[in-house]
């Protein structure tokens, strides 16, 4: 997948698949997701003070509802 990282936004790090990263921006999540054969072992992290912090699903949902872009992709236990 390739994604083009614009840094006047927030930076996302997707981790799975035996190691497989993908670095996207907000509006590249969904799909940077979908690109693993297993979503349920992914991990997200973002950039933060200049390193990649782990964050939790219902944080990035709550980020991506409050930017009015697609959440319904993530399913909370």
């Amino acid at each position: 997948m390739i994604t083009t990282i614009d840094n006047a936004q927030r930076v996302f790090l997707i981790t799975g698949d035996m190691g497989k990263k993908v670095v996207c921006n907000m509006h590249d999540v969904k799909m940077a997701i979908q690109s693993f054969d297993d979503p349920d072992g992914v991990y997200i992290s973002h950039c933060w003070n200049g390193r990649f912090v782990k964050m939790s699903w219902k944080v990035l949902k709550d980020q991506l509802k409050a930017n009015q872009l697609d959440h319904s992709f993530i399913i909370l236990n």
